[in-house]
């Protein structure tokens, strides 16, 4: 009987390897899957001209269920706020945050930004603040105040008043 089983355990091991992928595991301690020789900068070379890697696909609330995330742990988030999120350590982050970064805190000089400043439509668009101040600003033309021009500028003359500037 132990012959039979002894017997059974290596052929079925035999079958096992004949139908390996490849995975290598070289001397330079990295791991190839599709390759037998993966990159030696890497710990992973996952190596496919047809195939894609499929990342651990979970709502938010099976991802918030993660016991200790380690930092940089990626997941693909399926509801909610759909898309990739990697833990940083404290919180989970959406690796390309939908919208645009309103505060236009990712510029960097020199950045100038050209639109046109209109009004809101009852008016009350905000330049400025008491505490803050504009340091130049460059006029081609003319400031209105409630209707009325107050401040003129042509080539060689600046006016300030009521009705600035007209002859």
């Amino acid at each position: 009987m132990r012959k039979i089983s002894f017997l059974l355990v290596l052929t079925f091991a035999a079958f096992g390897l004949l139908d390996a992928q490849t995975n290598t595991f070289p001397d330079s301690d990295a791991a190839g899957i599709g390759t037998t020789t993966p990159n030696a900068s890497s710990l992973l070379d996952i190596t496919s001209t047809t195939k894609g890697i499929l990342i651990p696909r979970m709502t938010n609330a099976q991802r918030n269920a993660i016991v200790s995330p380690a930092t940089g742990l990626l997941v693909f988030q399926t509801n909610g706020a759909k898309g990739f999120f990697y833990f940083n350590g404290t919180a989970w982050v959406a690796v390309s945050p939908k919208g645009v970064n309103k505060a236009l805190s990712n510029l960097k000089a020199p950045t100038a930004i050209n639109a046109d400043l209109l009004p809101n439509t009852n008016n009350t668009f905000n330049l400025g603040s008491a505490g803050l101040g504009w340091k130049d600003i460059h006029l081609s033309g003319s400031i209105y105040s409630n209707g009325t021009r107050f401040i003129s500028n042509d080539a060689s003359n600046t006016w300030m008043g009521l009705n600035s500037g007209l002859s």
